[in-house]
């Protein structure tokens, strides 16, 4: 995951850099093609060579999209707007959110330490400096990817996060002693999982009721949560491993805030619009609680001099203009990006959703993004830093 955010932070500064050179049209010439025939272009070849089918949201000034392509099994029905998927590490981007949100509420402080919110009776070995909430959010914590006593050889290929307890993790943390002082990037889903139980416990609340009450009721997302339905397991594609064969859902237990959520393209689409408007808010105005979350995690929180640039949860690109996250579990892929330029009308976000484990599917968001940001304005004049 690490290798791939590099990867699309230098795509998209190369991308800016193109679309910075074309002329401003306010409509598009007669033959053009339209938004959908493009991003049908970049989608359908993929879909046909290394996916079973995917769901793709676009939101742009004048248009919202939901594209469906191939199918959510072989031989199987279309996805839609409303299929659900598990989104896998784009969870992270919720956790940050929740962070943010409990900062604002002062039931925690970001630079908080993490020796705060420990357990009775776990303890953390001496340390060159402590983890603080915004080391985890910004995976600069010094933790490893996964808890040092999370055993493959005791884990489930196909639901690995299964068994893995609260009291496991704590349990890792009083016995792991960091290679370095916090401050470089690592990622680690296990920093993130401690986030959220560290959410849990400053707001005395379960991470699920957290993540409804806080997030997805104010922007009416339904169908984000973590626990489904037996309404919502009918529309949960199934999942599939990278040869396309029939995988397996994922279940979490301590590390859900890393990567247990499900959600659909019409959800995240609201999310997107979120976003946009948490990003164009006048911070000196009255706004929702999720508003203003929303655009403390979407604020740079790692070293402005370093790489990958991050914010609560989220990474954006060295435009500072764009925010984006990717995940993947063993059977689903997922992608979220939004994009708002420092002008009036100048924004587009993309969601890509698809129910394999593909390395296909970021690349191909990156894609979408960049044609989508093509449609909504022909020259794009960003503070490209020099």
């Amino acid at each position: 995951m690490q290798r791939k955010l590099f990867f699309a932070n230098f795509l998209l500064q190369f991308l800016w850099l193109l679309l910075a050179s074309l002329p401003l049209r306010a409509q598009p010439p007669a033959g053009e093609a339209p938004l959908r025939a493009t991003l049908d272009a970049i989608v359908q070849p993929v879909v046909d060579d290394k996916l079973i089918g995917c769901v793709v949201g676009v939101v742009t000034p004048t248009e919202r999209l939901v594209l469906s392509y191939g199918s959510v099994q072989p031989a199987g029905p279309a996805p839609d707007g409303k299929t659900l998927y598990e989104i896998g590490s784009v969870s992270k981007v919720f956790t940050g959110t929740l962070l943010a949100d409990a900062n604002l509420r002062g039931e925690l402080t970001i630079d908080d330490q993490l020796a705060s919110y420990l357990p009775e009776g776990i303890e953390l070995k001496p340390q060159e400096a402590p983890i603080t909430l915004r080391h985890l959010a910004t995976h600069r914590s010094g933790l490893p990817r996964l808890p040092p006593n999370m055993l493959i050889w005791f884990m489930d290929p196909t639901d690995p996060y299964r068994s893995y307890t609260d009291e496991m993790a704590w349990k890792a943390l009083a016995g792991y002693q960091p290679p370095r002082a916090p401050g470089s990037y690592e990622y680690s889903n296990y920093g993130m999982g401690l986030l959220g139980m560290v959410v849990e416990r400053a707001a005395h609340t379960p991470y699920e009721v957290l993540l409804r009450e806080r997030i997805t009721d104010p922007l009416g997302m339904s169908d984000t949560t973590i626990e489904l339905s037996a309404e919502q397991q009918q529309r949960f594609a199934p999942a599939h491993f990278s040869n396309k064969a029939a995988g397996r859902a994922w279940t979490f237990d301590a590390l859900v805030a890393a990567g247990g959520i499900r959600s659909t393209a019409d959800d995240l689409i609201k999310l997107i619009d979120a976003v946009i408007s948490a990003r164009r808010a006048d911070p000196k105005l009255p706004a929702e609680p999720v508003i203003r979350a929303l655009a403390l995690a979407t604020t740079l929180h790692s070293p402005a001099e370093e790489t990958p640039r991050v914010g609560l949860g989220w990474h954006g690109a060295r435009d500072g203009v764009s925010w984006v996250h990717a995940g993947m579990t063993g059977g689903y892929t997922a992608y979220l990006a939004v994009t708002v330029l420092p002008k009036p009308e100048r924004y587009a976000g993309v969601v890509v959703l698809s129910n394999i484990a593909s390395d296909a599917v970021t690349p191909m968001g990156e894609q979408a993004l960049v044609a989508t940001l093509k449609h909504v304005t022909q020259r794009i004049e960003l503070p490209i830093e020099r």
